[in-house]
């Protein structure tokens, strides 16, 4: 583990452990690329272990009892739908704990665009979670308040990747405190990118910016007017949408995954056993499910993991077109495999962190490698023809040998 090794590769910065110390000794702080790590001092540690034990990187999650259902969703609200990344599970899910009184923490894009947790207590609020971020969010302060809401007996539905959920789980295993109202959604994660070049992304899109002006409106997947495909969307407040975008988008650069964090290339959690009650994701192999209703424009997938969670599930389906699909037509290969590391990985960030320019790095390293451009084209072509999980499970075998 990361306190043993120092190896950026077993620390996914869930933070758990600072949340353990009981002697405060332990702090996140940020590295050259904008990643948290845990930082120990060395005066007020007393080599409990508490931290090491409380470690989520450390090993695999263990396998539960519970037969996992695979579910394809999509919600009957065609303006949900639209404004969501995928079928709109996380709104279907956040309206059922509003009913009962309940938050629901999710993932917003806060001051500066600072991506970060935060507390939602109406569905307003909680619309500001829909969309993906792809950056490693701030979640200081997530286990002190939801551990607040839930001595105060509330309903709590947490979403996060899977090693923030993990961190969760790991802590409230711990606190002593009833988590019978305690939900967990996690995510079938592609990896997190880094604050730090996000937030120069930012900084380099507000140079075209006129000076009277202000970015207000950024989404990583805007559905595009047909809502067939997804694109970055950046908005000013009296221009409307920025055109510099257009060949200067930072999801490409989530895409190359060559700023993303090392404990993705290693991630303990790309596997059927998950840390959330529930888990969602885009549902990609909608040829071979068949689905049973219209699926244009976006459809989550959906895994089961809990008996909570299908309480919850149970709870919103008739507000949900749903299909139930097999184990086989839900494959993902992020259930089974870790995002590889690419092979300029260690060049972009020397050259990224000693640059002047470090805008003209980015946009270098914007390019699709050819073999992205391959993979690009071949992959919606694979999934019309129902042929996405063979050849998923084929580049498992050649490139990743796991």
């Amino acid at each position: 583990m990361y306190f043993k090794t120092k190896d950026k590769a077993d620390c996914c910065g869930c933070g758990v452990c600072v949340e353990v110390c009981g002697k405060k000794a332990i702090i996140m702080q940020a590295d050259e690329c904008g990643f948290r790590y845990p930082v120990i001092n060395k005066d007020l540690c007393v080599d409990c272990g508490a931290c090491e034990s409380a470690c989520v990187f450390a090993e695999k999650i263990k396998d539960t009892a519970f037969n996992t259902e695979y579910y394809a969703v999509r919600s009957k609200d065609d303006e949900v739908v639209k404004s969501s990344s995928s079928g709109g599970m996380l709104t279907l899910m956040a309206e059922e704990i509003f009913s009962r009184g309940g938050v629901v923490y999710g993932v917003v894009y806060g001051e500066n665009f600072r991506v970060e947790h935060k507390k939602a207590i109406n569905m307003k609020q909680a619309e500001t979670f829909r969309t993906s971020k792809y950056v490693q969010s701030d979640n200081y302060l997530l286990y002190s308040s939801v551990k607040a809401d839930l001595l105060e007996g509330k309903t709590v539905l947490v979403t996060g990747t899977p090693c923030q959920i993990a961190g969760v789980n790991e802590y409230f295993s711990r606190s002593g405190v009833n988590t019978a109202k305690l939900y967990t959604c996690d995510n079938i994660c592609h990896g997190v990118s880094s604050p730090l070049t996000f937030a120069d992304y930012i900084s380099f899109l507000n140079k075209y910016v006129e000076d009277n002006d202000r970015i207000t409106y950024f989404n990583m997947r805007h559905k595009d007017e047909a809502l067939q495909n997804t694109v970055l969307e950046v908005k000013t407040e009296k221009k409307g949408a920025l055109p510099q975008i257009k060949d200067f988008s930072y999801y490409r650069l989530f895409l190359n995954r060559i700023a993303n964090r090392p404990a993705c290339f290693a991630c303990k959690f790309t596997s059927y056993s998950r840390t959330g009650d529930l888990s969602v994701a885009d549902f990609w192999n909608g040829k071979n499910a068949d689905f049973q209703f219209d699926a244009s424009h976006g459809v989550n997938e959906v895994l089961i993991n809990t008996e909570k969670g299908k309480e919850l599930f149970t709870a919103i389906k008739e507000n949900m077109f749903c299909q139930q699909v097999s184990k086989e037509k839900a494959w993902q290969p992020h259930l089974e495999y870790a995002t590889q590391k690419p092979e300029n990985y260690d060049k972009f960030w020397t050259e990224y962190l000693s640059a002047d320019d470090r805008e003209a790095v980015m946009r270098n390293y914007l390019k699709p490698t050819l073999l992205f451009k391959i993979i690009n084209t071949v992959t919606p072509v694979l999934r019309r023809i129902g042929l996405y999980t063979l050849f998923g499970k084929l580049y498992r075998v050649i490139f990743v040998k796991k």
